[in-house]
Formats: structure tokens, sequence, C-alpha cells
């Protein structure tokens, strides 16, 4: 996921559900009845020696169920 379609944190090893912001979804603990899945992990990246990056920014690698 692009960092633009989460709120909050989500950090790897928890859970994610649905937001109240339309559109997003937000982090919650693992045993939150309204998880729709789990978060793998978090990164980012960025220009570097020069080079831009098109996919610049932040990100979660999600797997839902």
């Amino acid at each position: 996921l692009a960092a633009s379609a989460y709120d909050g944190t989500l950090t790897p090893g928890k859970s994610f559900k649905i937001s109240a912001n339309a559109g997003k979804v937000t982090g919650c603990e693992r045993d939150d009845d309204d998880k729709i899945g789990q978060v793998l992990g978090t990164g980012s990246r960025a220009t570097q020696n020069g080079q831009t990056d098109q996919f610049e920014g932040n990100y979660a690698v999600i797997k839902l169920g």
C-alpha cells in the first residue's frame, strides 16, 4: 500500500482494519474483531545517487485475510 492508502502507522506483525477515513485502512491489534489482514512489512524508497525514483515514498506490504 502507498502511504496515501493508510492512516497513522502500520506495524509489521500486527493487523489492520478499515479506517473511519473513507478509502483507507488503519493499524490495529491482532485480536481486533474488525481486522481484515496482517501487516507483513513497511519501508520507504528514495531518490539515490541523483537517480529519481518514481515510486519514492513510504509503503506497507500487507496480507488480506
